[in-house]
């Protein structure tokens, strides 16, 4: 096996860690974060959440604050691998019934690792969605 192919081995056992335990444990979640994270969230300003948050710090706090408010499960997690053995497409499904509101919602994400941590986290959803169950969220922009 090839140098990238461990690599990559490695990465899609991390990737597929990370997935499953997002909201199940998120102690261990944020263990799996790389100092210097980038978080970016193309379409987050549109409601009232933040585009971009940099640091482990600032990655943590913000999800603290999404986890409380979606209380999200994923599920149908396809991760497809690029031809960097570090990035990964992830697609996947996420449902919660916060407030008597079923948010029923598609992601795809790139997720880009270094050193066996998660450095590079980019998430694409559906805003009208996002809006639809919990409106602005703008509260969430104040902590990163």
């Amino acid at each position: 096996m090839s140098d990238a192919n461990a690599v990559r081995d490695a990465n899609i056992a991390l990737a597929t860690k990370i997935m499953n335990d997002f909201c199940r444990n998120m102690d261990g979640w944020y263990d799996h974060l790389h100092d210097d994270i980038v978080m970016e969230f193309p379409f987050g300003a549109s409601v009232g959440m933040p585009m971009r948050v940099e640091g482990k710090a600032a990655a943590s706090a913000l999800f603290g604050a999404v986890v409380a408010a979606v209380q999200v499960q994923f599920r149908d997690i396809a991760i497809h691998p690029m031809l960097d053995p570090a990035r990964f497409t992830v697609e996947y499904r996420g449902y919660s019934e916060p407030n008597g509101k079923v948010y029923d919602q598609t992601y795809v994400s790139i997720l880009e690792f270094r050193d066996g941590k998660m450095i590079g986290f980019k998430e694409y959803w559906n805003a009208i969605v996002v809006d639809r169950t919990f409106g602005d969220l703008s509260a969430l922009a104040n902590l990163s």
